[in-house]
């Protein structure tokens, strides 16, 4: 039982405001007293999981062991644009172009662009902040079931394992993975960012794979 019972406001939601958009858009609660360990320097070294709330669904939740900590959500099925909701630091993807292999990414009811991700051919990229700070996309194993952000001289800063954690036919349809976090030294709103991009990376590949394989066996 998680006994930060604080409520944490940040630039993003607060808590309540979280808690209603996740009953909204998924149709479950949303535990305030869960919610609290919302604050990401409390949960750097817990077991962070993102998986799709339902088969075919548009929902997907970062856990943090047992807790929600996060939602990311694809409006409809075409949507080219999707929003991230924790109290840490909103964000808006949105993807750009003929090809849609440009990603602008903006902080919450902002207009200016934060970062750019710029996807390649096979699914890596480059992801380039307003700042001047660049991390790399990449897979990490022949795979490509291990995906990871490299900073600047190919340091690790955070891999993404795919897969279920507990065997079960529908977990084996859902999108799914876990967050290793391997620099330490990122700061919070930067961790925030790479975790949700990332997972939002492999959704889109996911969702891609699927297609391609329908289009094969129709």
């Amino acid at each position: 039982m998680i006994q930060n019972k604080s409520l944490i406001h940040h630039e993003g939601l607060d808590i309540k405001h979280t808690a209603v958009l996740y009953q909204h858009i998924s149709g479950k609660s949303f535990d305030k007293k869960e919610a609290a360990v919302l604050d990401f320097q409390t949960f750097r070294v817990r077991n962070l999981h993102w998986v799709q709330q339902k088969i075919l669904g548009r929902v997907y939740e970062l856990r943090a062991d047992d807790s929600v900590i996060a939602v990311l959500h694809f409006p409809s099925a075409f949507s080219t644009q999707v929003e991230t909701e924790n109290t840490l630091q909103c964000w808006s993807f949105k993807r750009r172009g003929f090809s849609k292999k440009h990603i602008m990414i903006h902080k919450a009811h902002s207009r200016d662009d934060f970062a750019t991700f710029t996807q390649h051919l096979l699914g890596d990229g480059t992801l380039q902040l307003e700042d001047g700070r660049s991390f790399q996309w990449a897979p990490v194993n022949f795979w490509r079931n291990q995906w990871m952000f490299y900073q600047a001289g190919d340091m690790p800063a955070i891999r993404f394992l795919t897969g279920c954690r507990e065997f079960k036919i529908a977990n084996l349809l859902k999108t799914q993975a876990d967050i290793e976090i391997l620099d330490t030294s990122l700061d919070d709103e930067l961790l925030c960012l790479l975790i949700s991009l990332g997972f939002y990376l492999l959704v889109i590949q996911s969702n891609r794979t699927a297609a391609a394989a329908a289009a094969c066996t129709s």
